[in-house]
């Protein structure tokens, strides 16, 4: 996709975060997928997602075009502060 085009449909089915060592492990599942070439993961510490930064170097590769439940992973390598709410 070029820079302004409006992105294509991904309907997501499950978004999850589990912890280990201090570390979010982000997990999604989408159903559908449409054009999908990459996935990148942006995390804030407010609902103000302008204010994000990107957490992946590289992208995640998308599943394309299909109709098959996909799996995808990351995990956030900044780790995280107690009491403190981020949002992905």
């Amino acid at each position: 996709m070029k820079f302004g085009e409006t992105p294509l449909p991904v309907t997501l089915s499950s978004f999850t975060v589990s912890l280990s060592n201090n570390k979010p492990y982000l997990n999604w599942v989408t159903q559908t997928e449409q054009r999908n070439a990459y996935w990148n993961v942006y995390r804030s510490i407010s609902q103000n997602l302008g204010q994000a930064m990107i957490l992946n170097v590289e992208p995640i590769e998308g599943a394309g075009t299909t109709s098959e439940p996909t799996a995808y992973s990351f995990v956030d390598q900044y780790g995280i502060e107690g009491g403190a709410t981020y949002w992905y």
